[in-house]
């Protein structure tokens, strides 16, 4: 490879890796600004009570440093008559990676594993308890801007200890994520 045609690759991805960080200047990904996100997740996990969910995300990531504080909830629906409901505070710190922001992130909160009461002739509803439980997802979020909005996916592993039925219950789930920055 010939010396300019190096000089033009390495001018070339220093371009790629610069554009992003301007653009980013303005709101999400912002190396200097704070900035605040709101949004709205949906996919599925693979725990039985966790199937199917929609959830919602807040946050702020502070100005000067890319460290970001907020919180989530998500309801699953799960199957047999049981859902969830997750809710609590999330960490994390926002990389500018090309045009996207990726944000590493864990999450620590409260999961509420409700079994559905079933109806059996001659005896009525059996069942219909819930079980609250401490509930731990490190994960992490893709974010690709589009003006004051963004969309992406983001990927958490769930910890739940004691849920439904006394060991330790680890799970993936996998989310379509989009809202916006203000």
């Amino acid at each position: 490879m010939t010396k300019a045609k190096l000089v033009a690759v390495f001018t070339g991805a220093l371009t790629m890796l610069a554009a992003p960080a301007a653009f980013a200047d303005e709101g999400l990904g912002s190396t200097t600004g704070g900035y605040g996100t709101a949004g709205l997740l949906i996919g599925a996990a693979t725990q039985d009570y966790m199937t199917f969910g929609i959830g919602a995300r807040g946050g702020y990531t502070l100005p000067n440093m890319p460290i970001y504080i907020g919180g989530t909830l998500a309801y699953h629906f799960g199957s047999d008559h049981v859902h969830t409901f997750l809710f609590g505070v999330e960490g994390g710190y926002d990389f500018v990676v090309g045009p996207v922001v990726v944000r590493p992130y864990l999450g620590l909160g409260d999961a509420i594993v409700a079994f559905s009461g079933i109806t059996v002739p001659g005896l009525g509803t059996v069942g219909g308890e819930s079980k609250n439980e401490f509930a731990l997802w490190p994960g992490a979020t893709v974010m690709y801007p589009i003006n004051q909005f963004f969309v992406g996916g983001d990927a958490r592993v769930y910890l739940l200890p004691g849920i439904p039925s006394g060991g330790d219950v680890a799970g993936l789930g996998i989310y379509a994520t989009g809202g916006m920055q203000f």
